[in-house]
């Protein structure tokens, strides 16, 4: 409905690039029930961080999954943002890819994807947040979904032969879930749930985002949750 249009808000404006301080790219992997419900946050991110930043894929239509394919393999450190016994922080993440193939010293290779590995303690967390990922992977469902979407996107990857490994937040972000606190009338066991949105806002705070492009990005969130619920 026309009351609910929130494309004219102040909150939706396009964030400059100028005044971001991470470069990391955003791929929302989205499943097809997701797409066009009011609800999902993730919309917000194209329109937020621009094009060139941000791409949305839908998950088992097979153009969209070729062309996020494609859009890994041109990069130089892709990663997936899910939590799991594999997965890494961004610290992690940045300081493997710190360490030179050919002048490991004291680190350690490991020998299943030819990656190098350093203790975190010998670099500098500069250093660290420069080599982070290129870009992130973000899956878009409920947690049902997103399992069987994980699966399904490690095949594409072997199939394409692409590594992309997993990181996971640090922390849930402090402020709690905004999605929590509208959507469900009750505490809910199991992992913590959090919107697409508030996840990624959470990963680039850890890779030092400004503050104020964290903050315009809620903003958007709480605009489309206002208007949801007039």
């Amino acid at each position: 409905a026309p009351a609910r249009c929130i494309c004219a808000k102040a909150a939706l404006q396009p964030i400059s690039p100028q005044s971001r301080k991470s470069s990391m790219r955003v791929y929302v992997y989205q499943h097809y029930l997701e797409y066009g419900n009011a609800a999902d946050s993730s919309k917000l991110m194209p329109l937020l961080l621009g094009p060139q930043a941000s791409r949305l894929f839908v998950f088992g239509l097979r153009p969209e999954e070729d062309d996020l394919m494609h859009a890994l393999q041109a990069e130089p450190a892709p990663a997936l943002l899910y939590p799991c016994d594999s997965a890494c922080t961004v610290a992690e993440f940045g300081c493997r890819r710190s360490v030179p193939e050919s002048g490991l010293g004291a680190g350690a290779s490991d020998s299943s994807s030819g990656s190098s590995f350093v203790d975190a303690k010998d670099l500098s967390r500069s250093t660290c947040s420069r080599n982070g990922p290129s870009c992130v992977v973000v899956l878009d469902g409920t947690w049902n979904q997103v399992r069987a979407m994980k699966r399904h996107f490690d095949r594409l990857c072997q199939a394409h032969h692409l590594a992309v490994p997993s990181i996971e937040l640090t922390a849930a972000p402090q402020a709690g879930s905004l999605l929590a606190r509208t959507h469900f009338s009750r505490p809910r066991s199991g992992p913590a749930r959090f919107s697409t949105l508030e996840a990624v806002v959470a990963l680039l705070g850890e890779l030092g985002e400004d503050e104020a492009v964290l903050a315009r990005m809620l903003a958007a969130l709480d605009c489309n949750t206002a208007a949801l619920q007039k």
